[in-house]
């Protein structure tokens, strides 16, 4: 949790960049804010992130990125049923087990043929039903297909990771990212908005530039 004295530092940075913004012009000016708002962000940094989640910083997440792994996400991002707490590091990229979570046939393997951020692909040979673990949560967002049929994925309790039911034989699995009803519905907004905001900037120069040429027809009539 952060502490009182972090809180208190970043508000007093915070606050003399507030008060030179909105201070007249003076020489230097520009100067002193530049120091004042690099210090705000020095402090934020340095005192507020470590004391608060040191694993959260900026620093660790870049080193767990580049381990493969991942980090952990915010609990309130897990998908239902999942568990940051219960997910282990060093948890491989997939993961066969035996129907049911049990022990894994003799003679099962598996072979990652793409991983990428919005695509994964494997192919599995299994003389027995088996179960197929990725080292993916089990988002909404996930389309998966299993030798060509659509299929839909369960959640491994308590970790929340992507469990596929796969038959005996040869199986095919293909792990797709694809956009959900809100996320469509989120983007038609934007450019609404952005459409409506166009418009209205249009509108107002409109509004401008008549409003000038109405001034100069009558300051040329009374000039006549």
């Amino acid at each position: 949790m952060c502490s009182f004295r972090a809180l208190a530092d970043g508000h007093r940075c915070g606050l003399r960049v507030f008060v030179v913004a909105v201070m007249p012009g003076f020489r230097g000016k520009s100067w002193v804010y530049a120091v004042l708002l690099a210090g705000l962000i020095a402090v934020c940094n340095l005192a507020l992130q470590p004391r608060c989640d040191p694993e959260d910083t900026p620093f660790m997440i870049a080193n767990l990125y580049h381990t493969g792994y991942g980090y952990m996400g915010t609990d309130e991002y897990v998908p239902a049923g999942g568990d940051n707490y219960e997910i282990k590091p060093d948890f491989p990229v997939f993961r066969l087990r035996g129907e049911g979570g049990g022990a894994l046939p003799s003679g099962a393997q598996g072979t990652l043929l793409r991983w990428s951020t919005y695509r994964k692909q494997l192919a599995v040979e299994s003389p027995q039903p088996v179960q197929l673990v990725l080292r993916l949560m089990n988002y909404p967002a996930w389309w998966v297909r299993v030798n060509r049929r659509q299929i839909m994925p369960q959640s491994d309790d308590p970790t929340g990771r992507m469990v596929i039911a796969l038959p005996a034989g040869h199986s095919e699995v293909e792990v797709r990212f694809v956009r959900t009803p809100d996320r469509w519905l989120a983007m038609e907004s934007a450019l609404w908005r952005s459409s409506f905001s166009a418009d209205s900037a249009t509108l107002n120069t409109r509004g401008e530039s008549d409003e000038a040429g109405a001034g100069g027809h009558i300051e040329s009539g009374e000039n006549t």
